[in-house]
């Protein structure tokens, strides 16, 4: 389906090896997700929360677009050329149930009574297959240098943990939030010693953060504490480093990060800071420190650099891509047509 798209990575993989070295160029890939709602979800076609892209920009870090249905020949060649992956966070169901009309693409977040909500529960979806493909690449990458790094947020940061759980109930609806942004504090549940997050963290931001609303959470899903607990799988791979409650006082996993790998994920949003709460300042420190741990893990990434310039060119996410969509609420997004991108002759110099 996207034979161009494909081609386009190889095109830009396959440079002559006298071309000149640019330097470093910190790349990090960012999954797409599906349009919410689209009328023709076949259409190779994916979206990113301006947010996450126009902050990564901030911290001199380029973003390139990983769509969700990519190839997996297709996925290992961008991977090899990138330094690390943010998935974000988004409305697409990570859950295939056993009757919906929006199985693959829905957001499920939406009220539609009661009895929707007790659907069987019958796999992945679509999406969350492909992102529990992509942290198995990743992890087989990292078992040649361990130095591949995968951020998760909210929804990514449940994505990771179910593509490592055994029981697909760990994903629990328990944490609805009316749809409204809620600042939270966190409780550190991990000994000090055991986690590599909490080791960098300074004592006086860590109390903070457990003594503060200052985490941002907008979720309607989460990984429940207990039952991750309980899955042998999932706690073979990740640490839970913090929990949170939602508001009925349910506790779930905040924070996680892998025993074997460079992933972590958190299920408030660092990529946003929520005003008027006098926290402002608070949360952008705990945004910087999340954001500095993904750059410094993937500055420890070893891979050639000589085609950095030539990705970025041909599959740098660029302005003129931001927009609006009307079926997701949150504001601009960045669109890109898989199919046609990017515009510009991109093949020049390979003919």
């Amino acid at each position: 389906m996207l034979s161009s798209y494909g081609a386009n990575l190889r095109s830009a993989a396959d440079t002559s090896s006298s071309e000149a070295s640019i330097g470093k160029r910190l790349i990090i890939g960012v999954v797409t997700q599906p349009i919410p709602k689209s009328e023709n979800p076949s259409l190779p076609i994916g979206f990113i929360d301006a947010t996450y892209v126009d902050l990564l920009a901030r911290f001199n870090v380029t973003a390139i677009p990983i769509y969700h249905d990519l190839s997996h020949t297709s996925l290992n060649v961008l991977l090899d050329r990138i330094d690390g992956v943010l998935i974000t966070g988004g409305p697409t169901s990570l859950l295939k149930f056993n009757h919906s009309e929006d199985d693959e693409y829905s957001d499920d977040s939406d009220n539609a009574g009661a009895a929707k909500h007790q659907r069987e529960i019958i796999g992945l979806s679509k999406f969350g297959r492909f992102i529990q493909r992509l942290a198995y690449q990743v992890a087989n990458i990292n078992k040649v240098n361990g130095t591949f790094p995968i951020y998760g947020i909210c929804l990514g940061n449940e994505a990771l943990g179910l593509a490592f759980a055994k029981d697909l109930d760990i994903l629990q609806r328990n944490t609805r939030w009316k749809k409204e942004d809620q600042l939270a504090p966190i409780r550190f549940v991990a000994a000090q010693e055991k986690s590599k997050i909490m080791s960098g963290l300074p004592i006086e931001l860590r109390n903070k953060m457990e003594g503060s609303d200052a985490h941002l959470f907008r979720h309607h899903w989460s990984l429940s504490y207990s039952a991750a607990l309980n899955d042998s799988s999932f706690m073979k791979e990740f640490e839970i480093v913090a929990t949170a409650r939602d508001i009925h006082n349910t506790e779930y996993v905040a924070i996680i990060e892998s025993k074997t790998n460079p992933f972590f994920g958190t299920q408030f949003h660092t990529n946003r800071i929520k005003d008027g709460k006098n926290t402002e300042d608070l949360q952008k420190e705990i945004q910087a420190y999340f954001f500095e741990y993904l750059i410094n893990l993937a500055n420890n990434r070893e891979r050639p650099h000589s085609q950095d310039k030539r990705l970025i060119e041909t599959f740098g996410i660029t302005s003129d891509q931001k927009t609006k969509i009307n079926t997701y609420h949150e504001g601009d997004v960045y669109v890109i047509d898989f199919a046609n991108y990017p515009a510009k002759k991109i093949i020049e110099g390979n003919n």
